[in-house]
């Protein structure tokens, strides 16, 4: 079986990348009681296919995906 790997970091925007440390540096704390100084976090996505989709079906996933995380808090 082959994937393909993205590395989502270098399509994050600045606004974004801030987000995704901040949650899972929160949930590292939380979960494991772990405060790093000094750390990296890999975004590595694993795709055994690649479909082809929209913009407006990208932006549409992204709201959604979004929406249920920050229902949470």
């Amino acid at each position: 079986m082959t994937f393909k790997k993205i590395d989502i970091y270098e399509l994050l925007t600045p606004d974004e990348l801030d987000q995704v440390t901040d949650i899972l540096l929160e949930a590292l704390a939380r979960e494991k009681g772990i405060v790093p100084e000094v750390f990296e976090i890999e975004t590595n996505v694993l795709m055994e296919t690649v479909l082809p989709i929209t913009r407006e079906e990208v932006e549409h996933s992204i709201k959604n995906r979004m929406s249920t995380l920050w229902e949470d808090k």
